[in-house]
Order: C-alpha cells, then structure tokens, then sequence
C-alpha cells in the first residue's frame, strides 16, 4: 500500500503526530508549497488511524497556516508564509520560559540586531525614503514640548517595522510583529521610561541606528541597540 512517504501512527497523541509528519514531510521536500496532499481517507489508511485524527490534525495545520482547503478541489501546502505559524513559536517560548521578561528582552535584541543587520543589506532606495520619513516624522514628535506617549508608541513602531520590511524576509517581518505584539506593555514602559527619566536617549538611539543604516554601518548599528538595552537594565 502507498504510504505517501508517511509513517504508521502509534496510538498516542494521534493527531499530533500526524502534524507532526505532515509537516516533517513538507520540510523535507516531499510536499512543496501549492501541492495538494492526500485525501483524508488515503492518509488515515497510510497511517492506520481513523478519519476524524487526519480531520484534526488538518484543522490544526490549517489554523497555524501550512494548509488550507480548497473545496472541491482538495486540501493544498499554503504557498506563503503566514502569521499564524510564527505565534505558536513565540508562545511556546513564553510557556517554556522560567524568566519571561528577561529572556524575551534578549530574543528581542538578538531579532532587532539580525533584522537591522539584514536591512543594511537589502534595503532599496524606496525602503530608505521610507525609513527617512518614518525617521524625519519619529523626531518631530520627540520635539513637541507636550509628549503624547500613544503618539510616539506609533511612530517608534512604524520606524522598527520599516526596517523589518527592509529585510525582504518574510520571517523576519512576522517574527518582528509577533514580539511587538507580546512585548507591547514592555516596549510603552521602556519609552515612559526614556521620555521622563532619560530625556534625549530615545532621540539619540534612533539617530544613531538611522544613520548607521543609510552609511550601511552593521558594526555601528549593533553598537546602537546593544548601547539602548544596557541602558535600560
């Protein structure tokens, strides 16, 4: 009997191994994106389990946006990369950490050193007018006397998500916008922080990461945000 490239399952956590095969298979090359998979029933037969653990484990690959069904047609490997199979990686790492702030700060300047790093090396010339616009705009409300602390959140994070859009890198975008969304109350303490107790660091430590990007520095761009984090601890 064909088996798909697929193992039997032991019966034990059955629809998660069978996620776990599925998406062994497509890494390995066996199913490519746009690809259809088998029917329900011929993996359930490869398998030897019953229909409704593939229906499961189907559902779950589709919710983390590796599958999805096509009716009348058949269920197919997505052909992008979707949010959705970044945040269970994050969460995972949340629910597994002992220190969940500490060890999510050092993810978050190991991500924004790498993604800065790869922004100097494929940012176009339409990425740097956006940069300096973000940049030009982050800088005008840092000079208004009255600071709107929500006003400057949204600036700051346009700034970072234009240096992650830079990249060219799928993964990199979702990862950087998966740790903003976890770290958010963090990310708005560390700018209250910076605006009332370290007035001038927040414009200081974007200057130097803007002019580090369009001189193509990586050396001083990772200087900048190790520099902004030691500050902070």
């Amino acid at each position: 009997m064909d088996n798909f490239g697929f193992k039997n399952i032991e019966y034990k956590n059955i629809a998660q191994q069978i996620v776990d095969q599925i998406c062994k298979a497509i890494a390995e090359g066996k199913y490519k994106p746009g690809d259809r998979i088998p029917t329900e029933q011929d993996l359930a037969k490869s398998l030897n389990v019953g229909r409704n653990s593939v229906r499961e484990a189907i559902k779950i690959l589709v919710a983390f946006g590796i599958l999805e069904i096509r009716r009348a047609e058949g269920t197919f490997v997505c052909k992008t990369i979707s949010q959705n199979m970044i945040n269970p990686l994050i969460y995972g790492i949340i629910l597994s950490s002992g220190n969940l702030n500490e060890e999510m700060i050092e993810f978050q300047i190991a991500i924004d050193k790498a993604m800065s790093r790869m922004c100097i090396q494929r940012y176009t010339e339409q990425d740097l007018e956006k940069l300096t616009q973000a940049y030009e705009n982050l800088m005008e409300t840092l000079d208004k006397k009255d600071y709107d602390l929500d006003e400057i959140y949204a600036k700051d994070k346009n700034f970072h998500e234009i240096i992650a859009e830079s990249t060219h890198n799928e993964f990199m975008k979702m990862m950087h916008k998966s740790i903003w969304e976890l770290l958010d109350k963090i990310i708005k303490q560390e700018i209250r922080t910076s605006l009332y107790h370290h007035e001038g660091r927040m414009r200081e430590m974007h200057t130097q990461i803007y002019k580090a990007i369009v001189s193509k520095d990586e050396e001083a761009v990772t200087n900048a945000i190790k520099k902004n984090y030691d500050t902070q601890e």
